[in-house]
């Protein structure tokens, strides 16, 4: 029987507990568990956590490319703001050209604000849990046979990486389009400019 309590380790980095459950959590058919062996359920255990562990991998990844697209952006940003001062040290007549380089200014700062929520701390589920969520109650009653204690143990874990694999994927879609479109918005940068430019020498 599952419970109720998901008990999140802190483990990797950028890893938080969760606060709470944000979608109902599958639970196997009852019938299915009383067929279960204890090896089968330590099968079915291994393979959960092994693709946990591959969306705790993602999610370091994502959050890795995110820190070199930033790196990038800020590299850019800082020549820019560098040329723009340079500009403003001449004087403060009409340039068409440190214009256009302003707004690129502003767009790559709301850029790496966009960016940057791939980066902060995220309510993200670990492998394993903490005893209070297995040394339950309801383990240790007479409903369960002793011999078969482990089995419906075994199969709540189970239960619960589900319900992890679930919330961590949902945030690992978030976060990877997030990504992508710092792609997109990089990229677009020329663009950006030779509109601004374009708009800069029409007025």
């Amino acid at each position: 029987m599952p419970t109720r309590n998901p008990g999140v380790p802190q483990r990797p980095t950028h890893i938080l507990p969760s606060q709470q459950e944000r979608q109902p959590r599958w639970c196997a058919k009852l019938e299915n568990k009383k067929k279960l062996t204890e090896a089968d359920a330590r099968f079915y255990l291994e393979q959960a956590e092994k693709f946990l562990l591959d969306l705790i991998d993602a999610h370091k990844t994502i959050v890795d490319r995110t820190n070199t697209l930033l790196g990038l952006l800020i590299t850019i940003l800082t020549a820019l703001i560098g040329y723009t001062v340079t500009k403003f040290e001449t004087g403060f007549d009409r340039d068409n050209l440190r214009d256009a380089v302003l707004v690129v200014i502003a767009y790559l700062v709301l850029c790496g604000i966009y960016l940057i929520r791939n980066i902060r701390p995220t309510n993200y589920m670990a492998i394993g849990s903490q005893p209070r969520s297995i040394l339950v109650d309801h383990f240790f009653t007479e409903y369960i046979p002793k011999t078969e204690r482990i089995i419906y143990i075994l199969s709540s874990e189970v239960e619960r990486c589900q319900h992890k694999i679930d919330q961590n994927q949902e945030i690992n879609n978030r976060k990877w389009k997030v990504y992508r479109n710092g792609i997109y918005i990089l990229a677009a940068i020329p663009v950006i400019f030779l509109v601004a430019y374009l708009i800069a020498v029409t007025i």
